[in-house]
């Protein structure tokens, strides 16, 4: 809750002082997602750091947290806390007024709500950290991932030495590399305060440049990502520089367009590849590729990487390193193009779009959208979602179990084979711990033999369990835990005995199988190679399943050798391995005929990924022909029981959809038409369209590079930011404020001081706070000691010294709940200078609170569209004395948002509390939050206790700030929240553009009472309705409402900002 003061009487002089800072705001581990707001825990879904992160192909909202399968950039954003931001409980009013605003340039904007929701990053275990020194990188990592590390050492001097090539730069300082052995493990990183999900696979952090990824199986994912994360090291220390550069705030005076940063590291990384031509084409084609300065969401990994492509192909590579030094001194993306290329952003982008037109415009004649040829099931555009996955046949084919995000959250859904019509939702996911995350990127549905039961895998506290489930009563039957680092792609024997999947472990992905009736784990494989989608055969004597294993000794050469994947095939009783494809492309997810005999599987052998049939029954002699031809591409097949139909996924038009391939199956011949890319690729080799030269021999493994022997990690610490600003005034003397940031490699110590000088030590501020992070449980503590002058029309000028301490612990259950405790010492001294100047005041409370606190809200541009937040708190104000406040005081806080559909939500929020005891605390209720056109009633605040201590509910539109008041309160809002107008746009003289404008419709009600009131009288409570417009301007939220109260036919207009409740 936000620290207030009188606003209707402190005036601007008032702030030449900083007021105290949240403490437990601070350092806050939790995410409430929300755009703007007071709060600093260790988390945050939407917070935007500095930092770059590497996500999935999931689509995100870029108002939010920037994540998708390639690395995105968080953006830190200054935030002033404002002195009328209005709420109760003193650790959450004990915040920085002016001194705030250098705090937060380091602090990143955690987007948690005043009143402490937010989810919760939890470390679920310790680490045993050790490292190792490169001749450019220091490599941290723990006993798990001890095999990754020599593997990883010589992949980053690779990477590094292309980068070196390509930018005509050297790094000037070591780059720290944090390894993850699994995305588990990841996902407990300290590096970055805000819960990672699923979807980001890796990030880099400006202020120490550390790059932090995990390994997931797939030494060609690893490599990517690690190379994609190390071109974002070496730009940020080009373009950034060091801490010297820090001190002068070089790192907030340039913001590098995302399409820069995340664009030229897919290019680095990737080159060209299959992904990136499916996704660029299917913008072109569909129509819905922006211009290059518009770009968000995950297609601005893919059009950045499009554009420097375009960049390296009409001047060469080299231009792409004269760019960036020029951009390392203009600090202008459109003046170095122009200094670098000779055409600005606008002459690029239409030379972009013009070539994309050429190359993808005569494909639509060759090839086919997936509804020519097989029946769609699900369509992403009309339900509002963006993915809907994993289709998986019941054993009688009458039904589809798939995943998809239509509810907001991951969920399994259950349809008609037939039309599509939706039957059940099976599973919700993303809400609960149980189901914390769903796999959507390798995850599998699979049924059991007699269609009762469906089984899947979901992270679940700080490992992957496989759930066995009916499908009737939608119970939970099974959990099986194992001592992996992940699990992936279940599939159900036809005998229903045995259930196998891919699992991770020791920097390996082998396949496995568990006896249900036992819970006995066997592992079938054991190798380095990356062995996933793994799939029994009718007769369950074999296992088909898509690896990256050479028929040569890969594993202990280049680092380059793990591009391509063909289909093999296990053969139990004999152990003996079969190849069944052998290409220098992506042979993926194998799924048996019902005989048998063939394989279908997903290939991008022609440039895009079709699905294949491979017919077995002559292992010498196996034919493939490919029975889709699709303009865009096709993933995860799953063959019909009946062997009718072939179920799979496909990207079209943006997001991801069901269609099935009913026999008999098309013929396309024995090979398809290759793509633009496919054939450049053929005639000029892979190190045209990749990064990387793909190794031809895997025999002799390149040098290693020199490392350093392993050493044991200690913690050591090292500033993030110093920002120190001196001057003299000739009227007030010397005046200057600093701030120093200090923490330690892994994020597990971090310090913060802050101190200034105004006219005298008297007017000084100082603070000190400190974060334990490391453990499950988070400590915290602070000493502080601030000063501010204030007036008001009873006392006028008075001066406020306050000191003290604070202790904090913060105890996440799961990702979505939580336990706080937090004990304040605090001292007031106030003097006043014309009311009985003689008589100073005192006031010295010791402060305990506890609050529980769930959060499993969604957001958008605005505010939360679904889920709920739920909080209660308890405070106690210990009796030390006359100067010395006592009360309890009981809060609660609940929060329902319900998702209507894609654009419409209502939203509901009941709050209450009341206080008792020989001082208790004051509830004011009326106006909202951060009200610029702010009105007041004429109740004002006389006390000590009231000025620290008093709670300001709101939002209670159409009422002045204080119109409500007592020792206990309620108050309800419902708003009808829906899209107000699309795109709005201004010529001269403000040439402006607005998109999204969200309208809603609101009523709030509220009561005050002191005491137990026997019955209300009509001054102690208030019912208000109106509308209201929403603008997202990118760095705030800009609300306008108009309410009328119910006694008034005269509207009340407010400006305020800060998303919605």
């Amino acid at each position: 809750m936000g620290f207030s003061r009188l606003p209707r009487e402190i005036p601007p002089v008032a702030q030449q002082q900083p007021s105290l800072l949240s403490l437990r705001h601070l350092y806050d581990r939790s995410s409430s997602g929300q755009p703007h707001s007071q709060r600093y825990r260790r988390s945050t879904d939407s917070a935007q750091i500095e930092t770059t992160c590497r996500d999935s192909q999931e689509q995100q909202s870029y108002s939010t947290l920037l994540l998708s399968p390639a690395p995105i950039t968080y953006h830190s954003q200054i935030q002033v806390v404002k002195m009328a931001v209005f709420s109760g409980s003193i650790f959450k009013r004990v915040a920085l007024l002016l001194g705030v605003t250098s705090l937060l340039l380091f602090v990143w904007e955690a987007k948690g709500s005043a009143q402490q929701f937010g989810q919760n990053k939890v470390n679920y275990r310790e680490f045993n950290w050790s490292y190792i020194q490169t001749e450019h990188f220091d490599i941290y990592f723990y006993t798990q991932n001890r095999s990754i590390v020599n593997r990883a050492a010589r992949i980053l001097e690779e990477a590094y030495q292309q980068l070196k090539r390509d930018f005509q730069y050297e790094l000037r300082r070591r780059v720290p590399v944090i390894i993850y052995a699994s995305h588990n493990d990841f996902e407990q990183t300290n590096v970055v305060l805000e819960p990672i999900g699923e979807a980001t696979g890796g990030f880099t952090e400006l202020f120490k440049n550390r790059v932090v990824v995990p390994f997931e199986g797939s030494w060609e994912k690893f490599r990517h990502v690690l190379h994609h994360e190390l071109t974002h090291a070496v730009t940020f220390d080009m373009l950034y520089g060091g801490l010297f550069e820090s001190l002068l705030g070089r790192r907030y005076t340039f913001r590098l367009p995302l399409w820069v940063a995340e664009g030229l590291a897919e290019y680095e990384s990737l080159g060209w590849e299959t992904e990136a031509d499916m996704i660029i084409r299917d913008a072109v084609v569909s129509g819905y590729l922006p211009p290059i300065q518009q770009t968000g969401g995950y297609l601005v990994y893919k059009a950045g990487q499009s554009i420097f492509c375009n960049i390296a192909q009409h001047y060469g590579r080299e231009k792409i390193g004269e760019f960036l030094s020029s951009l390392a001194t203009t600090k202008n993306v459109d003046k170095s193009l122009r200094l670098s290329l000779g055409l600005g952003i606008e002459e690029l982008n239409k030379r972009w779009h013009r070539d994309l037109r050429k190359q993808y415009w005569p494909e639509i004649g060759k090839r086919q959208e997936v509804e020519e040829f097989a029946k769609r099931l699900t369509n992403h555009k009309e339900e509002g979602s963006y993915l809907n996955a994993s289709p998986a046949f019941s054993p009688y084919a009458d039904k589809i179990a798939f995943l998809s995000d239509r509810s907001d959250y991951k969920d399994i859904y259950l349809m008609s084979a037939i039309d599509g019509t939706i039957l059940k939702r099976l599973v919700r996911g993303e809400k609960s711990g149980k189901y914390e995350e769903m796999h959507w990127l390798r995850g599998g549905i699979t049924w059991s033999p007699d269609a009762t039961k469906i089984a899947f895998v979901a992270k679940s506290g700080d490992q992957d369990v496989l759930y066995v489930q009916t499908v009737k009563e939608k119970r939970t039957l099974k959990r099986y835990r194992f001592n992996l680092d992940g699990l992936f792609s279940p599939h159900w024997s036809r005998d229903g005995r045995k259930i196998v999947f891919t699992g991770l472990a020791d920097g390996a992905a082998n396949i496995y199988s568990v006896e249900l009736s036992t819970g006995e784990l066997s592992q079938l494989t054991d190798d380095p190679y990356d062995e996933a989608d793994p799939c029994w055969s009718p007769d369950g004597t074999k296992i088909a399943f898509s690896s990256d294993r050479k028929p040569y000794p890969a594993c202990s050469g280049s680092t380059t050798t793990w591009s391509d994947y063909d289909i093999y095939v296990l053969d139990l009783n004999r152990y003996k391995f079969t190849q069944i494809t052998t290409s220098t492309f992506n042979d993926l997810s194998p799924t048996w005929s019902p005989d048998g005999t063939k394989l279908a599987f997903s290939s991008d052998r022609n440039g895009i990924y079709n699905i294949y049939l491979a017919d077995i029954t002559n292992i010498d002699s196996i034919a493939i022909v490919p029975i889709t031809n699709a303009l865009t591409g096709c993933f995860q097949p799953d063959w019909s029981p009946d062997g009718k139909k072939i179920a799979f996924s496909a990207f079209q038009q943006g997001g991801w959809d069901i269609f099935v391939l009913e026999s008999p199956f098309p013929e396309h011949g024995t090979d398809l038409e290759p793509t633009p890319f496919r054939l450049r690729r053929q005639k000029l080799g892979a190190a045209e369209a990749g990064a990387v030269q793909a190794d031809t021999t895997g025999q002799k493994a390149p040098p290693s590079p020199k490392t350093s022997v392993q050493k044991t990690y200690r913690a050591k610490f090292s500033p993030d930011i110093i920002n120190v600003s001196i001057g003299y005034s000739s009227y007030w003397g010397l005046e200057g404020q600093g701030l120093v940031v200090v923490s330690d490699i892994l994020g597990n110590h971090r310090m913060f001081f802050y101190g200034d000088l105004f006219y005298s030590l008297q007017n000084s501020n100082l603070q000190f706070v400190y974060y334990y992070l490391k453990r499950r449980t988070d400590y915290g503590a602070a000493l502080f000691n601030f000063g501010n002058y204030y007036w008001t029309r009873q006392y006028g000028w008075f001066y406020d010294r306050l000191y003290g301490g604070a202790l904090i612990i913060s105890r996440p259950f799961t990702r979505f709940s939580r336990m706080d405790a937090d004990l304040l010492s605090l001292t007031v001294r106030r003097n006043y200078y014309y009311w009985m100047p003689e008589a100073p005041a005192v006031m010295r409370c010791l402060l305990l609170e506890f609050s529980l606190v769930n959060d499993t809200a969604v957001w958008g541009e605005t505010g939360p569209v679904n889920g709920s937040r739920s909080l209660i708190s308890v405070q106690h104000s210990l009796d030390l004395g006359k100067e010395s406040p006592s009360f309890t005081t009981f809060c609660f806080d609940y929060r329902q948002y319900l998702r209507m559909s894609k654009k419409y939500t209502f939203a509901f929020r009941l709050s209450g509390g009341a206080s008792a005891g020989k001082d208790p605390q004051h509830f004011f209720v009326g106006g909202l939050d951060n009200w610029i056109n702010a009105r007041y009633s004429r109740r004002k605040v006389s006390t000590i206790e009231d000025f620290y201590f008093a709670s300001f509910p709101t939002p209670l539109r159409g009422a002045s700030y204080f119109q409500l008041s007592g020792t206990g309160y309620l108050l309800a809002n419902f708003e009808f929240r829906y899209p107000f107008i699309s795109h709005l746009s201004f010529g001269w003289p403000l040439p402006l553009t607005f998109r999204n404008i969200r309208g809603v419709l609101f009523t709030d009600a509220a009561s005050a009472w002191n005491g137990w009131p026997k019955e209300f009288g009509s001054d102690m409570y208030l019912i208000t309705w109106g509308f209201g417009v929403r603008i997202n301007l990118g760095i705030a939220i800009l609300r306008f409402d108009s309410a009328w109260k119910s006694e008034s036919s005269k509207p009340l207009c407010c400006f305020s900002l800060g998303a919605d409740f």
